[in-house]
């Protein structure tokens, strides 16, 4: 089953526009269920406030809904999945990872070495899962240095649209075996 684990709603601040994306989280869902995938993770910066209406619309579609969060800490973005509360932002990557485990979530390293700064870098192996490619990467020189630089770290390896538009919803997606939030988290963590 295919499932995009990295995306965002227009619920999403951005630092130089009011909104970071044009779909409302319904319409990530509603996208998501046509592009054929069988679960979406809704991880907008530092807000959990569209999990409610995409966790119904999932519902109503009869798609898995995961909870996450990208999370600015001190060094960079972490994305946290299977969230119970919005982590605050602002602490370290180490306590980041820490809260997102006090939740039984799993935490990501999201665009490690992202041309615009906004990866953790060298500290991606802290974080139970490395994005080692991202969608939204302008440059393919992230992506082939970060998959360089992940290959002698245990972390699963995963992918994301790292999606800000309805039409990239999926586009990097991950073959999980899986069929619901818990199994979704224990098959990332398994590698």
């Amino acid at each position: 089953m295919f499932y995009e684990i990295h995306c965002h709603s227009n619920c999403s601040k951005g630092k130089k526009l009011p909104f970071e994306s044009e779909g409302s989280p319904a319409d990530i869902v509603r996208q998501a269920d046509k592009a054929g995938l069988a679960g979406i993770a809704l991880t907008d910066h530092d807000t959990i406030r569209g999990w409610r209406q995409a966790r119904a619309e999932a519902r109503k579609r009869g798609l898995v809904f995961i909870p996450g969060l990208e999370i600015s800490t001190k060094s960079g973005h972490v994305v946290g999945l299977g969230l119970n509360e919005r982590v605050r932002p602002g602490m370290s990557v180490e306590d980041t990872v820490e809260r997102i485990r006090e939740q039984g979530g799993i935490s990501v390293a999201v665009h490690p070495f992202d041309v615009r700064g906004d990866g953790i870098r060298y500290e991606m192996g802290k974080c139970d899962a490395i994005e080692v490619f991202n969608g939204l990467s302008i440059d393919r020189l992230p992506n082939r240095f970060c998959k360089w630089k992940a290959k002698g770290i245990t972390a699963a390896k995963v992918g994301g649209s790292d999606s800000h538009m309805l039409e990239t919803v999926g586009l990097v997606r991950n073959w999980i075996d899986a069929d619901d939030m818990d199994s979704v988290l224990k098959e990332i963590k398994a590698k």
